[in-house]
């Protein structure tokens, strides 16, 4: 297993197949298929990794410390030998960075760009380490959750996930039979299960095709049971849903519909989140309330960081367009639409984003910030009244 982990954090990390990385290689930030590079100091600049951590390297790393050319591979299998034996990644990252501590001059930035880096004048020994270390952790919860996303309709996402100890598959919201049965062939895979967050015919319009196909069991909301075709188990609020050797924690989340779900599955950092929250966005108020909405969504922004957020439909480019007359002065948001627009011009997909960029970004989970209540003009201790003005703005644009 150490040497399936290893392999695919190292895809994961380096898919160019470089081991070493310099700043003459002009290996930078975004580059090559969304490789990120950053330069560590003292400073250390890790946001995939979350405040928590990022913080707990710097107290960790003199303010002195360099960081030369590193060897990837160690990395990586430092990190996953953690990952196999079970330690806490977070206090065995700290101390498998110091072991690769190196020399390099203070001047060197902790980003670059690539126009930076083709410009630069930097003797070969001023490394950069290859530190989209989030991408150890992804093949670690790879390990725990395999998720193949599959675009149908005109914008929908459907998803298909395997735990592969056991070999259990789902399938979450499926609109149409054909495309996923297809995938599932292409697999291999089995279908076992079908989770869906909602009622909505896009989310569900497969069920029954799929269930007789293949004996699988549907399982939906509680609360909305009768509107969930050949629906057999039904969860709610506070329910662990067993899948294999991992668990789905099952969020209550109305607003979108009155009886909508979300599923969480910790160790695998991945919510499916449905049409309550999307990149940027969330799902208009069909059935729910604004103080609805607004509590599904500050339950969910609780949730971890690095929690990928596997939704419903790909709205990320056009909920940009909004969330920037909202939030004009946001620096990630700016920087986050830009490179929305350059993945959308490249017929990339924007899903999942992770719920530590949503909570920096995303107009409807800052309902309590200043800035947000600002724009709308409305004082920001009631966060109710701002979101639903927000949301009220975003059904008109």
């Amino acid at each position: 297993m150490l040497d399936d982990v290893s392999r695919r954090a190292r895809l994961a990390l380096d898919p160019v197949g470089i081991d070493r990385v310099d700043v003459d290689e002009a290996l930078l930030l975004g580059e090559p298929a969304g490789l990120e590079v950053r330069v560590l100091e003292g400073a250390v600049d890790l946001a995939d990794l979350g405040a928590g951590r990022a913080e707990d390297l710097r107290d960790r790393l003199a303010a002195e410390t360099r960081i030369g050319a590193l060897d990837v591979a160690l990395v990586v299998t430092l990190l996953a030998y953690a990952i196999v034996s079970g330690l806490p990644l977070g206090d065995t990252l700290p101390f498998a960075l110091v072991l690769l501590v190196a020399s390099v001059p203070a001047a060197l930035p902790a980003t670059f760009t690539l126009a930076q880096a083709l410009g630069a004048q930097e003797p070969a020994h001023r490394g950069v380490l290859v530190t989209r270390l989030s991408a150890i952790e992804e093949a670690a919860a790879m390990d725990v959750l395999e998720i193949r996303q599959i675009p149908v309709l005109q914008d929908n996402y459907v998803y298909l996930i395997r735990e592969p100890r056991q070999g259990a598959v789902a399938v979450v919201d499926p609109s149409v039979a054909p495309p996923v049965a297809a995938m599932l062939r292409e697999l291999g895979w089995t279908l076992t299960h079908i989770l869906n967050t909602h009622h909505h015919w896009d989310h569900t319009g497969g069920n029954f095709a799929l269930k007789a196909a293949t004996g699988c069991v549907v399982v939906g909301p509680r609360a909305d049971a009768e509107r969930i075709p050949g629906l057999d188990i039904e969860v709610g609020e506070g329910d662990f849903l067993p899948f294999g050797e991992t668990q789905a924690q099952v969020f209550d989340v109305p607003g979108h519909t009155r009886g909508h779900i979300a599923y969480w599955f910790a160790d695998a950092h991945a919510l499916f989140c449905g049409d309550t929250l999307f990149s940027l966005g969330c799902g208009r108020l069909f059935e729910g309330t604004p103080r609805q909405m607004w509590e599904s969504l500050s339950k969910l922004r609780r949730l971890p960081d690095e929690t990928r957020i596997y939704c419903g439909h790909e709205y990320t480019q056009a909920n940009a367009r909004f969330a920037l007359t909202v939030e004009a002065d946001n620096a990630r948001l700016v920087a986050r639409s830009a490179e929305i627009d350059r993945l959308r011009a490249a017929g990339k997909r924007t899903v999942p984003s992770t719920m530590g960029e949503e909570r920096a970004t995303n107009p409807f989970l800052r309902a309590d910030q200043p800035s947000v209540a600002r724009a709308v003009g409305l004082p920001p201790s009631d966060p109710v009244a701002v979101f639903a003005a927000v949301r009220a703005r975003k059904d008109k644009f």
